[in-house]
């Protein structure tokens, strides 16, 4: 995609992996830190590395190549890299199970419709064994759409503009993406545009219960804040396969 190949080299000072995220999922990997984790849309591998210490094996899975590119570049012992649409998980890990499935940074709703997403789920509940979880981490589309936002607050670093905005399509069932990153010595300039799904939490609901997995936490971020579905910006949601 035009618009991770453009910001790929910059994505580790876009989007710093959070403490309140390593916490997360530092807690989850207790208590003996010997789970397996697959990371699908894993990027540059940043969240991987941040905590690699935490687990026996970690695989991320993205569609990106150059994405990947650079995440191969620093991988570890016990960190691997599979380039692949979510859509092929079961081809790509056929009878392999893990302890632990994250699907986060909004990754989920860039498939094409709702018979995708589902696909996915059936394809990740698959991969999971009894008492494993799938972490998935979204927008919270049910405050963009019924509160008609069209923006996410701009992204400013030391060297950087990135400036994100919304426009509702489809009836609201999609959101264009519209972004745009600036260096600000004026080297450079891109701006991109990506259809995505509105998802709402109620049908990320009925589509993981569809296939299997029960919701156990919904949260607004992973500090574990309560969610507010009217205000929040981000949805985390935790389930498990029982």
């Amino acid at each position: 995609m035009k618009l991770y190949d453009d910001i790929s080299e910059y994505y580790r000072e876009i989007f710093p992996v959070a403490d309140s995220l390593k916490n997360f999922f530092k807690s989850l990997a207790k208590p003996n830190y010997d789970k397996t984790l697959l990371d699908v849309g894993c990027g540059t591998g940043d969240f991987i590395f941040n905590i690699s210490d935490y687990y026996s094996s970690l695989v991320g899975v993205d569609i990106d190549k150059s994405m990947l590119s650079i995440a191969k570049k620093r991988q570890k012992t016990n960190s691997s890299f599979v380039n692949s649409s979510m859509l092929n998980l079961e081809r790509n890990f056929n009878n392999q199970t893990f302890d632990i499935i994250s699907c986060i940074g909004n990754t989920l709703v860039h498939l094409n419709n709702i018979d995708e997403i589902n696909s996915t789920f059936k394809q990740m509940a698959g991969l999971m064994s009894n008492n494993s979880c799938l972490i998935i981490q979204i927008i919270n589309y049910d405050r963009i759409v019924d509160n008609k936002i069209n923006f996410l607050p701009t992204i400013e670093t030391q060297n950087l503009i990135f400036k994100r905005e919304y426009e509702l399509v489809d009836e609201s069932r999609s959101v264009i993406f519209n972004t745009l990153l600036k260096e600000k010595s004026g080297k450079f300039q891109k701006s991109n545009s990506i259809k995505l799904l509105t998802l709402r939490l109620n049908e990320l609901k009925a589509l993981a219960e569809y296939n299997g997995l029960g919701v156990e936490s919904v949260y607004s971020g992973f500090d574990k804040a309560n969610f507010d579905i009217g205000n929040s910006v981000r949805t985390v949601v935790k389930l498990i396969k029982s």
